[in-house]
């Protein structure tokens, strides 16, 4: 059902941005929001015609950011920690 539900977004969404670059003409990077707004339309449509299958990559996709995150997260507590020690004295003078 969360892929149906994404790919339906993403359909609508890209027709409505599609749709602001067509009307919009002196707006900037149009070429830009009307590229974003094929592919979200592409995006939709792969998502509908596959639910299934979307959801197991939108899952694993989701999984992978998620283990991202926490190293990354993991590196910025180690980095804190490192920045919080007192500075090693130099050789005497």
């Amino acid at each position: 059902m969360l892929s149906l539900v994404l790919g339906a977004y993403w359909l609508v969404s890209g027709l409505l941005v599609g749709f602001i670059a067509i009307a919009g003409r002196d707006m900037p990077h149009r070429g830009m929001a009307f590229a974003v707004a094929a592919l979200g339309v592409v995006a939709g449509i792969v998502v509908l015609a596959f639910p299934v299958q979307s959801a197991v990559a939108l899952a694993r996709l989701v999984g992978l950011w998620l283990v991202l995150l926490g190293l990354a997260e993991a590196a910025a507590l180690a980095l804190r920690s490192l920045a919080k020690r007192p500075a090693p004295a130099g050789p005497p003078r």
